[in-house]
């Protein structure tokens, strides 16, 4: 696509792509609620669930790349079957235990992930201000996983290992970014993701199916339902991921990531407002040296030639 069609798709696609930005923000803050009601276990089979068909369906309308070669398929159930369902299994099991604010801020280090999984795996070269950002992400990572009072924190004692589970979560997400670029190069970014979901779920669902059976449904107030039907699946799951990766196509990754930055700032409001937490000084400072640190770390680097 030329470099005009690509700016002229942004300036259509940015209203969307704040929109999602919004939304996953305040998605963590809808985490916490529904939580508190619903396993982590049936949410994320939930969300799975609901996602996959429509993202399928979406990706057919929209996409016009071929079907996915043999050469290809080991690669997709892979990602699918293995990587996506264990990261969001780990996921939503961290969610569970951190505080809202600290699983948006620790989510948003994947791009480090993916920058340091994508050297060793000889897809870019690293400049040497990627590599200082990288650093800087982890005293920000650092400052915003030790600056927490752990005995007072509402999420609890198990907080550092909710916060682990996220740090683990996204390392597996930057894993997948990286194990799926090829198949994006050839299929899109809508398709791969949509089919890297269905399998996911195949997988999900099945792990949940003691605590899908166990939940009382019929008890839920008609506002959880809402929260995890509309929001986190619906708003955030089909809507977000369809804007997020036909914009990925369609303009560049790079104007799209940037309204990453969002995400946890927006996050970080919500969860104030709505669930009163308060952030230590010395989390603050590193929410904002772990943004300046992704900042750095995803300026561009080298594309290592095949």
């Amino acid at each position: 696509m030329s470099v005009g069609r690509q700016h002229r798709f942004g300036l259509i696609l940015d209203p969307w792509l704040l929109s999602v930005a919004v939304i996953w923000g305040g998605s963590f803050v809808v985490y916490k609620l529904v939580l508190a009601h619903v396993t982590p276990l049936a949410v994320v089979s939930v969300r799975y669930g609901l996602m996959a068909p429509p993202l399928l369906l979406v990706a057919r309308l929209l996409n016009s790349k071929a079907p996915v070669v043999r050469g290809d398929l080991r690669a997709l159930l892979y990602a699918g079957l293995v990587v996506q369902s264990v990261q969001q299994l780990g996921f939503i099991a961290g969610v569970n235990l951190a505080t809202a604010v600290e699983s948006a801020l620790l989510t948003s280090t994947m791009p480090i992930w993916t920058a340091l999984i994508a050297v060793g795996m000889g897809q870019e070269r690293l400049t040497r201000l990627n590599w200082f950002g990288v650093f800087v992400g982890f005293i920000g990572v650092a400052m915003v996983v030790f600056g927490g009072k752990n005995g007072a924190n509402p999420a609890g004692p198990d907080r550092l290992l909710g916060d682990a589970l996220l740090l683990g979560a996204a390392v597996l997400y930057g894993y997948f970014t990286v194990l799926v670029k090829p198949l994006v190069e050839n299929y899109g970014g809508l398709q791969t993701v949509a089919y890297c979901y269905a399998l996911g779920a195949m997988v999900i669902v099945p792990v949940a199916g003691r605590d899908l059976i166990a939940t009382n449904w019929a008890a839920l107030t008609p506002a959880t339902w809402f929260w995890l039907v509309g929001y986190i699946g619906a708003l955030a799951g089909v809507y977000g991921f369809a804007v997020w990766y036909t914009s990925v196509g369609r303009t560049s990754p790079a104007r799209t990531a940037a309204y990453q930055y969002l995400v946890p700032v927006v996050a970080m409001a919500a969860a104030a407002i709505f669930l009163g937490e308060r952030p230590q000084m010395l989390q603050l400072a590193g929410a904002a040296v772990t943004l300046a640190g992704l900042a750095m770390a995803r300026w561009p680097a080298e594309s290592v030639a095949a």
